[in-house]
């Protein structure tokens, strides 16, 4: 039997997002996966989609015909035992159905590929390498390259696109007509079509070095969801001092019921996830980043800044770091994210400044150096 609190816990984060109802609570959404063999990419955007959907939708009906999964899974297999799997994962008490769908048993359709068969109706999510697409009615079919089937970045993009609109629609925010979307998560550019949006070629082989991770919350938890279906090389050091609790598990690709009713450290069933997918350089740390730096004489080649306690921007950026990603989520409905390369772009104390507390002052600035710089940073909310 589920704890009294799960759902009440788990939402309630939700539950303060501006603009949103009770109705979502009760709202049963339809999934229709017309592919019959989907590539690795598309895949990856199916278990995505699916993933996030079951942290706040409670009643999901899906059409899917049969083909095997070849994800790196710690399950893998018929297309339905996997997606139930996956469900469940995200929700123990998610009401699943498999079967057609029709229009008097769901309030809302969304089609996982395949835009050019939508009726007029119902949701799409697209995506080929860096492009993602999500729109409302048919849309133009892509033709995809084999060559950009293990770029994931765009296939978890439009997953994202396509509970968005899913969630506007269930709290009464989406609009009416018809319409399409596509971004280019290369340049972050975006267009009514994915023609002549950029779309190059990943790297073959991909090794990001040594990596700090400082924050396996919903951002650093999901990275790692993610890290751990790609091909890339890394070592990473995972630091986050946390517990994982049921209000985290709306907001994140792997905590689930029993991590939270364990109250596992988020650090560690990060490292579990990457290992079961196959990543084996992976260390884990309970202590805040500054006691990290004081026990450990690693050097990294790239810090992810993916919490914000304990002062820990102006931390990283007293050591004078290497190349700095860093990313945290808005009250609502925005995110923040931004890239730091050393005396050429913004830092972070000072893109940060009215909310880091430090005296410390860089004697060379990038802010002075660059001022162009801002263009490394980008904000959407």
């Amino acid at each position: 039997m589920l704890h009294s609190n799960w759902y009440s816990d788990r939402d309630d984060r939700i539950d303060r997002i501006d603009g949103v109802q009770e109705n979502y609570k009760g709202f049963k959404v339809g999934i229709l996966i017309h592919d019959k063999a989907p590539c690795y990419a598309d895949q990856v955007m199916i278990i995505t989609t699916l993933n996030i959907l079951a942290r706040w939708c409670r009643n999901i009906i899906i059409e899917v015909s049969d083909f095997n999964f070849d994800l790196p899974l710690p399950f893998n297999g018929p297309s339905r035992e996997v997606i139930d799997k996956v469900l469940v994962s995200s929700d123990p008490s998610v009401k699943v159905q498999f079967g057609s769908l029709l229009k008097s048993s769901i309030d809302a359709k969304l089609l996982l590929g395949s835009p050019e068969v939508a009726d007029s109706s119902s949701f799409w999510i697209e995506s080929v390498g860096w492009m993602a697409g999500c729109g409302k009615g048919p849309s133009h079919k892509i033709i995809k390259s084999i060559d950009l089937n293990r770029n994931i970045i765009g296939a978890v993009f439009a997953a994202s696109l396509g509970n968005a609109a899913l969630f506007r629609l269930a709290n009464g925010m989406e609009s009416e007509t018809n319409y399409q979307i596509w971004y280019s998560l290369f340049d972050f550019e975006a267009a009514t079509s994915f023609k002549g949006l950029k779309n190059p070629l990943l790297k073959t082989e991909i090794d990001l070095g040594i990596v700090h991770q400082v924050g396996c919350g919903a951002i650093g938890s999901s990275l790692s969801f993610m890290l751990g279906l790609t091909d890339w090389n890394f070592n990473i050091s995972l630091i986050d001092f946390d517990e994982v609790k049921f209000q985290n598990c709306s907001s994140s690709l792997v905590f689930t019921y029993e991590d939270a009713t364990q109250r596992k450290f988020k650090t560690k069933t990060c490292e579990t996830l990457l290992l079961q997918l196959g990543k084996q350089n992976v260390r884990t740390f309970e202590i805040d980043y500054r006691r990290f730096l004081e026990d450990q004489a690693s050097k990294a080649d790239l810090i992810l800044c993916l919490a914000n306690e304990n002062s820990i921007w102006s931390t990283i950026q007293n050591n004078y770091p290497p190349i700095v990603m860093h990313a945290t989520t808005n009250k609502n409905w925005g995110t923040n994210f931004g890239r730091h390369l050393p005396l050429k772009e913004w830092c972070i104390m000072c893109r940060f400044e009215s909310e880091v507390e430090a005296n410390f002052v860089p004697i060379v600035c990038a802010a002075r150096l660059a001022t162009s710089s801002k263009d490394a940073f980008r904000s959407d909310g």
